[in-house]
């Protein structure tokens, strides 16, 4: 059997198109982020996630059990501790 990796999607202007490939490729959609809590349980709801939503990008590593993350916004991303 395959095994199913886990995701967590931040940014869902661009991001809310990511979360039905990442379902159609058999990944489970662990959890939304998005600057606005209620866009973010929104978007859960209607992509009928039972996953978390959360607001907080910066904590988005230590709130998300993730294997995965899509970070989708955009502008220049910075990652800390980046080779």
């Amino acid at each position: 059997m395959a095994k199913r990796y886990t995701v967590g999607i931040i940014g869902l202007g661009f991001g809310r198109a990511h979360i039905p490939a990442f379902l159609a490729s058999g990944c489970e959609v662990v959890a939304v982020c998005q600057r606005n809590l209620e866009t973010a349980k929104s978007v859960a709801a209607r992509s009928r996630l039972t996953s978390g939503a959360i607001d907080d990008g910066a904590r988005a590593q230590e709130v998300l059990d993730a294997v995965l993350a899509s970070v989708a916004r955009g502008g220049w991303v910075t990652c800390d501790g980046a080779a």
